[in-house]
This record gives structure tokens, C-alpha cells and sequence, in this order.
């Protein structure tokens, strides 16, 4: 998604999913960016705008966002559970 994308049409949508779910687990969304660059936007890091957007699937799920190196390597720039 470009810079331009607007994160909270995924709230609704994310908070569904847990409403009808039966397997009674917490739902865990990973969003994974493959180029550091995008993270960083307008002084704000992508993280802390995804987590702003989702504020009622935040209260029902987990978040975590997650930059890929090219090499491979990962790291957690944001976690709801605080495993980073």
C-alpha cells in the first residue's frame, strides 16, 4: 500500500472477522513491510499509524508490524502484546 492508504477501513472488517469467529483465539494480524524506506512518513513511523487506525480492533486483537529487510532479516517495529 502506498502512503496515501488510509488504514481505518480495516477496522471494521478486522473486527468482524473476531465477532464471528468460533474458535474462541484472539486474532493476530501481521502487517509486514518489505521496504525500510516506506516506514517512515511524514515524521510519523507507518507503525504508529496502522495502530491509530485500528483503535476497536486494537480492544479485540493483537497487532504487530513487522519490517523485512531485503536480506530477510525482521524487525518488530510495533507489538500489541509487547514481544518485540
Amino acid at each position: 500500500m502506498g502512503s496515501e492508504a488510509d488504514w481505518k477501513i480495516f477496522d471494521d472488517p478486522l473486527c468482524q472477522l473476531v465477532d464471528r469467529s468460533e474458535c474462541g483465539r484472539e486474532l493476530e494480524v501481521d502487517f509486514r513491510f518489505v521496504d525500510v524506506r516506506v516506514m517512515q512518513e511524514d515524521g510519523e513511523t507507518k507503525a504508529a499509524r496502522i495502530v491509530d487506525s485500528l483503535a476497536e480492533f486494537r480492544e479485540k486483537g493483537r497487532i504487530r508490524v513487522v519490517c523485512v529487510g531485503l536480506d530477510g532479516d525482521e524487525r518488530v517495529d510495533y507489538s500489541s502484546n509487547g514481544v518485540m
